[in-house]
């Protein structure tokens, strides 16, 4: 058994901060920061070697703090000129769509400078309060993993190091947090348990509309009565003015809202909650004289809160109290969400929960027989005869327990596709304990095979009913954990195997419908599928007719669209002329835009990706290049300029799609250790 060790992070790297707080984790799979990591430090080695043309496009667009020919106040104004984010929308649920931000890659560098200059500053801001369950508390210098591969070494950071250790960077992020990384940890932890023995009353209530109404300049107002900023940062005003203007920047000069979806702007929002519980606290204190931990307590996730109180008077006074310190930040609770619970404490997503499990465990037991002696503890499969009947049995009993708690699709489909995954992974795991003998037994191999594709067959059904991008990355991680399991171990299922996936992909609906009108074309739910076959080589290719463009209008074909669309068409000839067309619909994005790689992120994120994408002609590349020279370094001479040489380097480097060589189960890895708390 592989034992948890200490891996040791380097607190002065504070560019890794973009592996994991500053872009959104609801992205396609292939997308990443690494490449902009990893040039970082490539461009900053060659700072003063000749014209690089991967330092060019760092210094010039993303990194301008360091152009040698800038004065001090030219470098800070061009690297925190306004960019305007690229929005796009994930499914929220069966009715909702929520609006996601992908920040210009700059104003992710400003971010990192943030955390470098006031680090310290933040983590004592987001400890002034006692509610907070989630909250950073110091720079991490440290995780612990059982990967028994990863080197316990300590390592600076080293560009012939950088990529191998991309997992070792991913697994922690810039913050070291207390409490609890996911809410639904909190109630079945024994805190929880023990808070039920001492309250009867649990309300929940949460922020309507967070992100979208926080008001930038209130930064200052949770500050400035801080001693310790006061004492601690130098010239204290320069905190609040540089994170706001930070945010702004970054977010088309806005005042009301922050980024959704970057930990960067949790980070923000949490430096302001902590100010409005720490004044909650020292209200109830003054005017009813009600101690926490004594008279109540309240936990806060992010902005969700959560009374535990000894009667509803304290509950109510505890709501008012909360209610009208968020309003002096023109913040408000959502009045729908209100759930005000007495002893015992049940909420309905307890009850799902428990009722999911339930089923789950009567299909594992189905499924499977344990053997469990000489410290071997293994699920082998059943012979299942009907296995269609066996699945539609366990989509019967799933619906009876929705019916008998009132809920849908959406409160209970991740989570049913989330407990197959890992039995899944399980069986992956137990076939590597089966003896000789077993791994030899025709008839086991079939029962292993057709364990899988009863699985497989499930989760399918349970995401296309209520999709969403946390559900889409455990159906694809399922999809290639299962393809490389048996091409290393029963290759001689594989054929058979990749079929039933591409007729289950293929039922998946890639038509437009109500979301698809306000969430782009292809949505990146589906997407993120249909990329987990794309090694399944060029006889298992997605229809052309449900990843053409056809009559799509061009506004709402977005930057993910377009680089997961090439990615999956590789250079495979049945895809000639879509790729054609995509490269075509990206090209005239660029130059609808007007080419401003400066401002508009999702330009800079489209163009950096073209130009290193080996799908895409010379011809293209080198007229994408000519427009960047002419426009962003005046003394290169274009007609002398050495193209080919320009084009070897990029061929040896990537932004944000790594176009070959990428490993899609370690990118599903690194996104699994980042998930949004």
């Amino acid at each position: 058994m592989s034992k948890s060790r200490k891996i040791k992070l380097d607190k002065k790297d504070y560019m890794r901060a973009i592996l994991t707080d500053t872009s959104p984790s609801d992205v396609p799979i292939i997308f990443s920061n690494d490449g902009f990591y990893i040039n970082h430090y490539r461009a900053m080695k060659n700072k003063y070697s000749e014209f690089n043309i991967v330092s060019s496009l760092y210094f010039n667009l993303i990194s301008p703090c360091y152009k040698e020919n800038l004065n001090a106040e030219d470098k800070f104004k061009e690297q925190n000129q306004q960019s305007y984010p690229m929005k796009y929308k994930i499914i929220k649920n069966e009715n909702s769509l929520r609006t996601l931000s992908l920040i210009h890659p700059r104003s992710q560098k400003n971010y990192c400078m943030i955390y470098r200059e006031f680090s310290d500053a933040i983590t004592y801001l987001c400890g002034v309060g006692v509610f907070s369950i989630r909250r950073p508390y110091k720079v991490g210098g440290s995780f612990y993993d059982v990967d028994d591969k990863i080197s316990n070494k300590y390592k600076e950071v080293n560009i012939e190091t950088i990529e191998e250790d991309l997992r070792r960077k991913h697994a922690s992020s810039f913050f070291s947090y207390s409490g609890f990384d996911r809410l639904y940890k909190f109630f079945s932890s024994a805190r929880y348990f023990d808070l039920e023995k001492r309250f009867s009353q649990m309300w929940l209530i949460d922020v309507a509309s967070c992100f979208d109404t926080i008001y930038t300049h209130t930064i200052s107002w949770a500050v400035k009565h801080k001693d310790f900023v006061k004492n601690h940062v130098r010239y204290n005003n320069q905190f609040c003015q540089r994170i706001d203007t930070v945010m702004q920047r970054s977010n088309n000069n806005e005042t009301n809202g922050v980024p959704v979806g970057a930990e960067f702007s949790r980070v923000f929002s949490e430096v302001l909650f902590q100010d409005i519980d720490f004044k909650v606290e020292k209200a109830l204190e003054s005017k009813y004289e009600i101690y926490f931990g004594v008279d109540y307590e309240v936990v806060r996730y992010v902005d969700d809160y959560v009374i535990f109180a000894k009667n509803k008077d304290d509950a109510k006074r505890i709501y008012d109290e909360i209610e009208d310190n968020l309003s002096s930040y023109n913040l408000y609770l959502s009045e729908s969400k209100i759930e005000k619970l007495e002893r015992p404490f049940f909420t309905y997503k307890s009850r799902v929960v428990v009722g999911v499990n339930d089923v789950v465990l009567g299909l594992e037991d189905s499924l499977f027989y344990r053997e469990e002696n000489r410290g071997r503890n293994v699920v082998i499969p059943n012979k299942i005869r009907r296995s269609d009947k066996f699945e539609q049995n366990f989509i019967n009993k799933i619906k009876i327990m929705m019916g008998n708690e009132g809920v849908g699709y959406s409160e209970v489909s991740p989570y049913v596709v989330g407990v197959l995954y890992k039995r899944v992974l399980r069986l992956v795991e137990s076939y590597a304990r089966y003896s000789k003998e077993e791994k030899e037994d025709h008839e086991l191999s079939l029962r292993v095979r057709d364990a899988f594709l009863i699985m497989m067959r499930l989760v399918f059904f349970f995401y296309s009913v209520s999709p969403s991008v946390s559900a889409s990355e455990k159906v694809a991680k399922s999809i290639v954990v299962i393809d490389q399991f048996l091409k290393n171990n029963l290759s001689k299922h594989l054929t058979a195997y990749r079929s039933v996936i591409m007729g289950n992909v293929e039922k998946l609906k890639f038509d437009r419908e109500k979301n698809d009108d306000r969430n782009g074309y292809i949505s990146l739910e589906r997407l993120n599928i249909v990329i987990a076959t794309s090694e399944f080589g060029e006889n298992f290719v997605i229809p052309k007719r449900l990843l053409s463009f056809g009559n799509a209008d061009a506004k709402d074909v977005t930057y993910f669209d377009m680089v997961c669309l090439l990615y999956c068409y590789r250079d495979y000839d049945v895809f000639n002329d879509d790729r054609k067309k995509v490269i075509e619909f990206a090209v005239d994005r660029l130059n609808n835009k007007g080419f401003d790689l400066l401002k508009d992120s999702e330009s800079v994120y489209l163009f950096l990706d073209l130009i290193c994408c080996p799908f895409v002609e010379k011809k293209v590349k080198k007229e994408l290049l000519e427009r960047y020279l002419e426009k962003y370094e005046a003394d290169v001479d274009v007609s002398c300029f050495d193209f080919d040489k320009a084009f070897d380097q990029l061929s040896q480097t990537y932004w944000f799609v790594k176009w070959k060589g990428l490993s899609l189960i370690k990118a599903l890895e690194r996104k699994a250790l980042k998930r949004p708390y």
